[in-house]
């Protein structure tokens, strides 16, 4: 959702349990949308990237050697 505060847009979403607030730094609605999409989709695949390091983590240190090895 995006919100007006002084002259200002704003972007409040909440995505997998976390409130994310922050300015968008226009004062034109039609830029304000398309800059919330943009960063929605940023924040989406952060959290992406994110899951894939924990299951690395999760795997016995031979496993990731493995791993590593294979994508190097």
């Amino acid at each position: 959702m995006i919100y007006k505060r002084i002259g200002h847009w704003h972007l409040d979403v909440t995505i997998h349990g976390v409130r994310y607030r922050e300015a968008l730094n226009t004062t034109d609605k039609r830029q304000a949308k398309e800059l919330e999409k943009n960063r929605i989709v940023e924040i989406k695949q952060r959290n992406n990237a994110c899951n894939t390091g924990r299951e690395f983590t999760r795997k016995s240190f031979h496993e990731a050697v493995k791993v590593h090895l294979e994508e190097r």
